[in-house]
């Protein structure tokens, strides 16, 4: 559901169409952007910000499987609340899924705090942008809102 997914590296591949009984095969050469190659930025560059890339995409994948989950538990649990009575651990059940939801997800309305979720998008969207070695602060983001999403299953898990 998401789109705008990662790069690739420059190289030979090959694309396949299978139609039906029919298979098609094509080989193409992706290749740098010259201005990119003479701005400075090397193959090397591109393959380190591609692993990145791919790495911060899994952790977002993740974070956005999370919230999903989160968000249908939340509706079923507040469902049966308002039919029945929750026992004590379903009621704390709830608590830490309301928790690790306001950690996540993003509130609605004017001018609101970004959540975890948008973090990592938005790391998603710096690293991916532009044909360039990442700067080690976006390795320390990474690092940080990787953290953070670890102690949010933790704290789902306690």
């Amino acid at each position: 559901r998401f789109k705008n997914g990662p790069k690739a590296e420059p190289g030979t591949y090959t694309l396949k169409l299978i139609v039906g009984d029919q298979e098609l095969t094509q080989e193409f050469t992706l290749v740098m952007d010259p201005r990119v190659i003479a701005g400075g930025t090397s193959k090397e560059d591109v393959a380190k910000q591609l692993v990145l890339e791919f790495q911060v995409l899994a952790l977002l994948t993740e974070a956005r499987k999370l919230e999903d989950s989160l968000s249908g538990e939340q509706t079923k649990l507040k469902k049966q609340q308002q039919e029945t009575q929750l026992d004590a651990s379903e009621e704390k059940r709830l608590g830490r899924v309301t928790d690790g939801l306001d950690e996540l997800k993003t509130k609605d309305g004017a001018y609101p705090t970004p959540m975890l979720v948008d973090q990592i998008g938005y790391l998603y969207y710096m690293v991916s942008s532009a044909d360039q070695l990442p700067g080690q602060d976006a390795y320390n983001r990474f690092a940080e809102v990787t953290k953070r999403l670890s102690a949010v299953k933790d704290l789902l898990d306690n």
